[in-house]
């Protein structure tokens, strides 16, 4: 029966209504329809498509029924219930209710991007991206299906294709322009393109003026992009939108812990543990951080490992598979990282991996890298396996890791980014250890041992410690140069006619205690310079505060060389340009002080209370350098005092510095290799 022109009308005003987002307005109309008309299948199946929208996947779901009953063959309705079955979280109903919508149509490829996303959603990723690439076959200007399959891409890590498919989803008026725009920019800053980041997330932000996701991410790559000042303010308006967001306020607190005001950091970041206090990730922030402030004792530090074991770290343990325990037998090294790759943990792990001489161990990457570069590659081809972990959850993780049957599990990210320490709480392996990725306990009972040396770890330190102490013989780690080194060339000063100091450490490091000692250096050595080179130096705000804080301590900011990070091989060259480095406290340099020592840079560092202040402690004492070790701030200006003052000695380290470390065991990656694994199989037998 026809509709009247009255039932008619009111069928288009509900259909603007729900076009519009009026689900409240659109409801009440659609049921007019049917009181006049109750087998209006059109009406049936709008108001049925309302009703899961509006969180009622079930009522609407009867109400398309209706209309099929009437009208069979109706693609979209069928399409239409497989989306309500899916709400309902029913997949098996769906994907035949999908199914049937595709033999009425085969080419549809709005039901084919529905069925796609269904099926990765029940995670057959597989099967998923088939069929949107069938989708976008038929039509490749189907904006849907190059959003799913983009978001697809992006879960698996497949950046660059991600980009690709988000950059063609964003049409003029689209329905998925701002989301697009938000998730492309999301991809570009995993491919370490924040500048392009920041581009897209202004644009999605056009598009949706108070979208606080958009606002929140530009404020990521801003920070990411080292515009500091500007990523500061951009958090403060992500927290205006949201007030409760522990998220932003953690983002914000890591922007003033680039900018080097670590009590302000650390009061931020406690802001964002009260607001998710059951956010472990959230929580790790806090702790890194705090070996960034000077201000808390290492007994607080460790209060604060202890905090974070209990609220995050207990759950229950896997179940182990019965193994060997043969003291001798060979066994299989777990390894599990974000850092492999050009990064500090990349690069001491290299000589480990690399290692000729390792029968019966066999060992087993677990890679959370979201992009590989170089010496992911390098590191790669040192692993007899190697697994990509990125989009695996911790449950997915710890079965692969109980599959492989891993004897020792090495932790080495401990509280930095994208840790897996819900894992190690888990305990996956009899024995488990942390090392080289953070500079302290993991605060976990799990957790067996750290390994560490003498000079970081030196005798009645272990309290700090929640894990067992292993103490290499020689350094904790060895360093391997990259081959790109260029060489260290002679001291400056000959033909500068006066000494420059220089720090090429994060920002982060380079507290106000530590501003005040070095300008006294500065001015108690007449015509020295000091160059500072970091992350977040190419925002003018920054470099106007650093001026500031040496001006208030009489220094005249024309001695300072302020210049903002660059790529690696320009960064080692400019150790050339510097004859002593000055090493930041309390927390000290790790790789920066073994690339300035290979660039024949000697560094003089203040060796403190806790691990993280004694890392060059370690290295300038495994190269025989122990003398440029300070205990005290006043010592630490009369070494570097001495030094800026000794040409000679100044140009004889320069000389040889390199021979000094290759020849070290700092340098010896093969020795190094051997004492840990001697130090592994120790382990594995006071185990068994």
């Amino acid at each position: 029966m026809a509709l009247t022109a009255e039932t008619k009308q009111l069928l288009r005003d509900a259909f603007d209504c729900h076009r519009k987002g009026c689900w409240g307005k659109a409801e009440p109309l659609y049921q007019q329809v049917l009181d006049r008309e109750p087998a209006q299948p059109e009406t049936l199946h709008l108001l049925g498509v309302l009703k899961n929208q509006m969180g009622d996947p079930k009522a609407g779901a009867e109400l398309i029924r209706q209309a099929i009953a009437i009208q069979p063959v109706r693609l979209e309705y069928h399409n239409s219930l497989g989306n309500a079955l899916r709400a309902q979280g029913d997949l098996r109903a769906a994907a035949a209710t999908y199914e049937h919508a595709l033999s009425l149509n085969p080419r549809s490829v709005e039901v084919l991007t529905n069925l796609g996303a269904l099926m990765e959603e029940g995670g057959n990723l597989e099967d998923a991206s088939l069929c949107y690439l069938r989708a976008l076959e038929i039509n490749p200007a189907y904006g849907d299906a190059h959003f799913t399959l983009a978001n697809l891409l992006k879960k698996v890590g497949n950046f660059a294709e991600a980009v690709n498919h988000y950059e063609r989803a964003i049409t003029p008026g689209g329905d998925y322009a701002g989301e697009a725009l938000n998730n492309l920019g999301t991809a570009l800053r995993y491919l370490g393109r924040p500048a392009e980041a920041v581009e897209r997330f202004r644009r999605a932000i056009k598009l949706r003026p108070r979208s606080f996701e958009a606002h929140l991410n530009l404020a990521d790559s801003l920070e990411e992009a080292g515009r500091l000042e500007e990523a500061a303010r951009m958090y403060q308006t992500a927290i205006g939108f949201r007030p409760d967001s522990a998220v932003a306020y953690s983002g914000a607190a890591g922007v003033m812990q680039d900018q080097g005001r670590a009590e302000r950091a650390t009061a931020t970041y406690r802001k964002a543990i009260e607001l998710a206090p059951d956010n472990p990730v959230l929580h790790s922030n806090l702790l890194l951080h705090l070996h960034y402030d000077p201000q808390p004792s290492a007994q607080e530090i460790l209060d604060a490992h202890h905090e974070w074991a209990a609220r995050h770290g207990q759950v229950p343990r896997a179940k182990l598979p019965g193994r060997d325990r043969d003291p001798d037998r060979p066994l299989r090294i777990g390894f599990v990282s974000p850092d492999f790759r050009r990064h500090p943990v990349g690069f001491f792990l290299l000589p480990v991996l690399g290692c000729r001489r390792r029968e019966g161990f066999e060992f087993i990457c677990y890679s959370d890298v979201a992009v590989p570069d170089v010496t992911t590659e390098r590191l790669s081809e040192g692993g007899d396996r190697w697994r990509s972990t990125f989009s695996l959850t911790d449950d997915a993780l710890t079965e692969i890791i109980l599959h492989d049957g891993i004897d020792i599990l090495i932790d080495l990210a401990g509280h930095t980014r994208r840790n897996r320490l819900p894992v190690f709480a888990r305990k996956c392996a009899p024995v488990q250890i942390t090392w080289a990725g953070y500079p302290d306990t993991t605060g976990l009972p799990q957790m067996d041992y750290l390994i560490t040396d003498r000079w970081q770890t030196p005798a009645g330190s272990e309290k700090w410690f929640v894990e067992k102490i292993l103490r290499m013989p020689d350094g904790y780690v060895s360093y391997l140069a990259p081959d790109y080194t260029p060489p260290a060339g002679p001291s400056p000063c000959a033909h500068n006619g006066h000494v420059t100091f220089g720090c090429f450490n994060r920002l982060a490091k380079i507290n106000t205690e530590t501003v005040i000692l070095w300008a006294r250096l500065l001015r108690e050595c007449n015509g020295s310079r000091l160059v500072l080179r970091s992350h977040g130096l190419g925002d003018q705000a920054v470099i106007r505060r650093y001026k500031k804080m040496f001006s208030s301590e009489g220094v005249d900011p024309s001695r300072l060389d302020l210049l903002d990070a660059c790529p690696h091989q320009e960064l080692l060259a400019a150790y050339r340009a510097i004859d002593v480095a000055l090493d930041p406290f309390p927390y000290s340099g790790g790789l920066t002080t073994c690339e300035a020592l290979w660039m024949g840079v000697p560094v003089v560092t203040l060796a403190g209370d806790r691990l993280a202040s004694r890392h060059s402690a370690s290295h300038l004492s495994n190269v025989g350098l122990a003398d440029l070790v300070a205990a005290t701030p006043e010592e630490y200006l009369s070494i570097a005092r001495d030094l800026a003052g000794g040409g000679a000695r100044l140009a004889e380290l320069r000389a040889g510095l390199r021979e000094r470390v290759a020849s070290s065991p700092l340098g010896n990656g093969d020795l190094f290799a051997d004492n840990l694994l001697a130090l592994l199989r120790n382990a594995w037998r006071s185990c068994v």
